[in-house]
């Protein structure tokens, strides 16, 4: 088990950006999406916190989630929980939390019971659940959110 790294990058129109305090200065009042991406090298294990945390520069809205690993999972899914400031953006309905299901590679969801943060806040990656034969290995999370 080893966390290899928390990244995030931050794209408009398919180039790359650069460094977060240049995106804020130069993109701030336009509506763009971005994304945090969490890399998990190696064998998965469960785990709360298993990321960096990565904090809100501004107040925006998430709209989706994906996770692909390079060994699938058998048995049983894959299951990640984002959670923001330390609560589950699947708070009250669990079922809902990304996951790559048995004997596949990619999992995506676009349901969350919080869609909204603020300023400051921060998103972290927990791993409840890994394949009860082969665990599945080298996952990647990406969190898509989106910037008034």
């Amino acid at each position: 088990m080893s966390l290899i790294s928390h990244k995030y990058v931050f794209a408009s129109g398919g180039a790359l950006v650069g460094a977060l305090s240049d995106w804020n200065a130069t993109h701030s009042a336009l509506p763009q999406q971005h994304v945090i991406v969490w890399s998990y090298g190696g064998g998965l294990t469960t785990g709360a916190n298993m990321s960096a945390e990565v904090r809100a520069p501004i107040s925006g809205s998430i709209a989706r989630a994906d996770a692909s690993v390079k060994t699938a999972p058998s048995g049983s899914a894959i299951i990640c929980d984002i959670n923001l400031a330390g609560t589950s953006i699947w708070n009250t309905s669990q079922g809902n939390r990304l996951s790559v299901s048995a004997l596949a590679t990619v999992g995506s969801v676009q349901y969350f019971d919080t869609k909204t943060f603020g300023t400051g806040q921060y998103f972290t990656l927990d791993i409840d659940q890994v394949g009860s034969g082969a665990a599945g290995s080298n996952l990647t999370t990406a969190l898509y959110i989106t910037y008034p």
